[in-house]
């Protein structure tokens, strides 16, 4: 965990930040050489940490780092001319990593041809660079030669960041696909908890009106007894009798009025007053008794009336209305919907399934693509070791040229001592000569 906290302090390789036309990716290519795939970082004791666990974990390879804080850059070179820019300024970077893009390309010149660029580099002091590749160093070496371009770090590092983010957006596009499928799959499910709602509530309605037939039926059966009950009980001829039974009971109530307090009442006997009394109270209850008769018939009149009209208004009315609801429920329409969101489903889901079968091939041109900078990369270590082997070879040169660089102009300033001595010596006398020339 403490070593992933570093590595938030990566911003990646040199490669990563590069960003320019394809028309350049030959001259920064070879200008940056393998500094392509140093890695970047904010600190250097960041990268102490990664080198450290790196030698901890025994991973092979070599790691090269740019720590912008110590990072050392020369001075930016400004140059504009018809035949030739500053290689800095065809890069979109960030202000934070102008001490890195300095330190590889401050002094570089993207020119046309050679010819240019060995003025450039006599005139203003740069290693020139054309976009071919070929370079010209203001040392005045020339560097150059044919490049495959199929094997160009930058080409092939543009063409995973597009498959990369290709790969994104057809996640992106699975996401919404997803959100798409699920909300058709909600909406599915709402129309058919809607159905089961529309059948549950026709259920109810079948069982409403059924039960509210049974209690029509029921409620005019019980109307029925009542009105042959009261129809029987209280028939003309019983309501004429008891008509005149009251108008006699009223006749003898009003005689037995008039003779309350006269001298007649009080001519009778006690057993004759209760008995009045007695049939007063007999004549007000049997009033009482009609009265409530009467009422009770008008009552029950009244229920029969609300009853037949209930029935025939609105009962009836109400058996239509249900029947019409129920006609008029589209279960057909809800299955035909059902049917084309189905459909409409089925259609993302092959969509989907595309999808997947794209991301499947992308997947492998990128893991292609990873084998070949793979494959590139060991080719590059490959390629370093033979230039530090023929750097060696070069030390080695270079310290045994010295060495007989030494010895010939220690032999050349002997040659001049020699020469200096017998000039000063001067020519050798015949005799001298004939002297020694028998010694050996």
């Amino acid at each position: 965990l403490f070593f992933s906290s570093y590595l938030l302090f990566r911003s990646g390789l040199l490669l990563d930040l590069i960003e320019c036309e394809p028309i350049y990716f030959q001259a920064v290519e070879i200008t940056a050489g393998s500094r392509l795939l140093f890695h970047v970082v904010s600190d250097d004791r960041v990268a102490l940490k990664i080198m450290k666990q790196f030698n901890k974990d025994n991973l092979p390879g070599e790691c090269n780092f740019f720590p912008v804080n110590r990072i050392v850059a020369p001075p930016r070179k400004e140059y504009q001319d018809a035949d030739g820019r500053a290689i800095l300024d065809v890069f979109d970077y960030d202000e934070y990593y102008d001490a890195v893009f300095r330190n590889v390309f401050a002094g570089t010149a993207i020119v046309r041809d050679l010819h240019l660029g060995a003025r450039f580099a006599r005139s203003e002091g740069f290693d020139c660079v054309t976009l071919d590749g070929d370079q010209i160093s203001r040392r005045g070496a020339l560097t150059g030669g044919y490049i495959d371009t199929k094997k160009s770090k930058l080409e092939l590092h543009k063409n995973i960041r597009a498959q990369q983010m290709n790969r994104d957006q057809l996640q992106m596009t699975l996401g919404e696909i997803q959100r798409k499928v699920n909300e058709k799959m909600s909406a599915v499910e709402k129309i058919q908890m809607e159905i089961d709602k529309v059948d549950n509530d026709l259920r109810v309605y079948k069982q409403q009106h059924r039960n509210l037939t049974e209690r029509s039926v029921m409620q005019v059966n019980n109307c029925m007894p009542w009105g042959e009950i009261v129809s029987q009980r209280y028939n003309k001829g019983q309501l004429l009798n008891l008509r005149n039974r009251v108008r006699e009971l009223r006749a003898q109530l009003e005689g037995y009025q008039a003779q309350i307090g006269s001298e007649f009442l009080s001519q009778l006997s006690r057993n004759e007053q209760a008995e009045c009394e007695r049939l007063q109270r007999e004549i007000l209850e049997r009033k009482q008794k009609l009265d409530q008769v009467s009422k009770e018939r008008s009552a029950l009149e009244t229920t029969k009336q609300k009853l037949e009209n209930q029935l025939t208004t609105n009962l009836l009315r109400k058996r239509d209305s249900l029947n019409a609801k129920i006609s008029d429920i589209a279960v057909d329409e809800k299955r035909h919907n059902l049917q084309a969101e189905s459909a409409e489903l089925n259609s993302v889901i092959q969509r989907l399934n595309e999808i997947v079968r794209r991301i499947a091939e992308l997947d492998e041109s990128l893991t292609e693509y990873d084998e070949s900078a793979e494959k590139l990369n060991r080719e590059l270590e490959d390629v370093q070791e033979q230039q530090k082997d023929l750097e060696a070879q070069l030390a080695d040169f270079s310290k045994q040229a010295d060495i007989i660089f030494t010895k010939q102009s220690t032999l050349q300033s002997k040659r001049e001592e020699s020469v200096k001595k017998i000039r000063e010596l001067g020519s050798l006398p015949t005799d001298a000569f004939s002297k020694y020339q028998g010694l050996s």
